[in-house]
């Protein structure tokens, strides 16, 4: 009887660029912001970014317009290992 509720698909593409995205080799800080596209009520690619800080992104994004953020950020143990 329940139902799941489906509002908005995600784009084929983008799913393909997050999954590489996500077993990224590469080192540095790196996000790619989503949005959902009202008509085709489908969540897309807005903007890609390479090497940004948190708060450098955190001006990337616009005030009054939702986006979602899928951030790849570095940490770097004490012993120059990485988590």
């Amino acid at each position: 009887m329940s139902e799941s509720l489906v509002v908005c698909d995600v784009d084929e593409d983008l799913v393909k660029k997050l999954r590489a995205f996500r077993f990224r080799k590469e080192t540095n800080n790196a996000a790619i912001i989503m949005k959902i596209d009202k008509d085709r009520q489908l969540v897309i690619l807005d903007e890609e970014h390479e090497d940004i800080s948190p708060d450098d992104l955190k001006d990337e994004l616009p005030e009054r317009q939702p986006r979602y953020p899928f951030i790849w950020k570095m940490h770097l143990l004490t012993t120059q290992c990485l988590l």
